[in-house]
């Protein structure tokens, strides 16, 4: 008789099916302890942030910019400044920056709604975390649009003034017209009135189409607001127990396949 053959008319080994079936099953079960560990251990808080528009076309900051620009070490480090948490100044950077990639940031539906996330291993870090990223995008935009909301308030009044005054001389004029007799000794006079009267008409029309542009500008304008408060979110106990039962019947399940695969492993040693 062949090795083979006295292999495969050996009978399979209960005990050894037992021990390695348990060994598969507690690898499984340590395999998922390790792949929750990070999940049981983190938090994460999201919030979301309306992007500004200083005008109906466009954007204090595109979406796409923005969402880069607060991965970056620098966003970062501001961040970590605002919020006297240092360690977000590795934690929050995106992978690429050598950072931990604990931020992430994505576009909702509309463009200019972008929701962040932070992922921490404590849910108030996380909280206080996100606050601070928030509060620096709006810090952030209010610079970009002091200029523009100086320059609309500082032209305004001018703008008025200056209709006011143009209104002020056409009446002015009108009245000198009218008053002039139609005897041809004032010709000259008059086509004089008459071109100042069209010229004033030019200025002024040119001034209240300034001034409702700019009246324009302001009210579509609008600033960069919070539209979702950080909320913190936290894995449930219950997902962990999934995790471990999944791992623990995996592993069972390769031990299955190993008695199919290699039923030699459980087959009994020959007495000597």
């Amino acid at each position: 008789m062949t090795d083979l053959s006295q292999a495969s008319s050996k009978p399979i080994s209960v005990r050894r099916t037992v021990i390695i079936l348990l060994v598969a099953a507690l690898l499984g079960l340590f395999a998922g302890l390790a792949a929750t560990r990070t999940t049981v251990a983190s938090s994460q808080a999201i919030a979301v942030i309306s992007i500004g528009k200083p005008n109906k076309d466009g954007f204090l900051e595109e979406p796409f910019s923005l969402i880069e620009r607060i991965k970056s070490t620098g966003f970062a480090t501001t961040v970590a400044a605002r919020a006297a948490m240092p360690d977000l100044t590795t934690l929050l950077p995106a992978r690429q920056y050598g950072g931990a990639g604990a931020l992430e940031a994505r576009t909702l539906r509309e463009p200019t709604l972008i929701e962040i996330r932070v992922n921490l291993p404590r849910a108030e870090a996380a909280q206080k975390a996100v606050a601070a990223v928030m509060d620096q995008l709006l810090a952030d935009h209010e610079m970009k649009e002091r200029p523009l909301t100086d320059s609309v308030r500082s032209s305004l009044p001018l703008i008025e003034k200056g209709v006011s005054q143009l209104v002020e001389s056409r009446d002015m004029i009108t009245k000198r017209l009218g008053s002039l007799p139609q005897d041809g000794q004032t010709d000259q006079e008059i086509a004089a009135l008459r071109s100042a009267l069209a010229l004033t008409e030019t200025g002024l029309s040119s001034l209240v189409d300034s001034a409702r542009a700019l009246t324009v500008l302001a009210v579509d304008s609008r600033k960069t607001q919070i539209v979702a408060a950080p909320t913190v979110m936290t894995t449930s106990g219950g997902s962990f127990y999934r995790m471990t039962a999944a791992g623990t019947v995996v592993g069972l399940v390769i031990g299955f396949l190993l008695l199919q695969l290699f039923p030699s492993l459980f087959r009994a040693r020959s007495a000597a």
